[in-house]
């Protein structure tokens, strides 16, 4: 199912509602944690959820990136991946399998695998050193590291900002406000533009 699937079938649906089903099945990622997080074809993925979540919320193409997976009340999309990978790594290096355990220390030393690459650019993204990436206790630690980083940046007003326009589409999707949905749209493109 695509994300226009999602819009037609559910265009009487709230977007937060849109959101979920979008996730659900559109969203599965099965083999991602083997993908190349520093790679083109990666990025190129990540602009076109970004696409997607403007469409299913119906914003302007230029709302902000920082806001989108905020408006949708999730992580960033790269985050989940990201913790996907950790996770997937966790378990490689806690496997009883030999050659599991041989392939991450490869990754972990080597160069050139998308494994490999991973590591770097996660370790860059968040300034950990790819060394202590994988000497926490716990991977919830690591994933909370990753979580926190990633939104340290986040002033009040932005999440006061974010809040508005979530009360905005809902107003506009519910069809009942006293507002038009011309008056609406204009509001939450001033709120996601500037």
């Amino acid at each position: 199912m695509s994300v226009n699937s999602v819009n037609a079938t559910f265009s009487d649906c709230f977007s937060f509602v849109k959101y979920k089903l979008f996730k659900t099945y559109c969203m599965p990622l099965y083999g991602a944690m083997l993908w190349d997080f520093s790679s083109e074809e990666v990025n190129y993925f990540y602009t076109q959820w970004r696409k997607s979540i403007r469409k299913i919320w119906n914003l302007p193409y230029n709302t902000h990136c920082n806001l989108l997976s905020l408006i949708c009340e999730d992580i960033p999309i790269e985050v989940q991946l990201h913790k996907r990978f950790i996770k997937f790594m966790y378990s490689l290096i806690n496997s009883t399998n030999v050659c599991a355990k041989q392939c991450v220390f490869l990754a972990l030393n080597g160069s050139g695998s998308s494994s490999c690459n991973s590591i770097n650019h996660i370790a860059w993204r968040y300034g950990t050193p790819k060394n202590k990436l994988f000497n926490y206790n716990k991977v919830e630690d690591v994933l909370n590291l990753i979580c926190v980083s990633k939104n340290n940046n986040l002033t009040r007003d932005v999440y006061q900002q974010v809040g508005n326009i979530i009360d905005l589409c809902n107003l506009r999707d519910s069809n009942s406000s006293a507002f038009h949905r011309a008056e609406l749209n204009e509001m939450i493109t001033y709120l996601c533009t500037n």
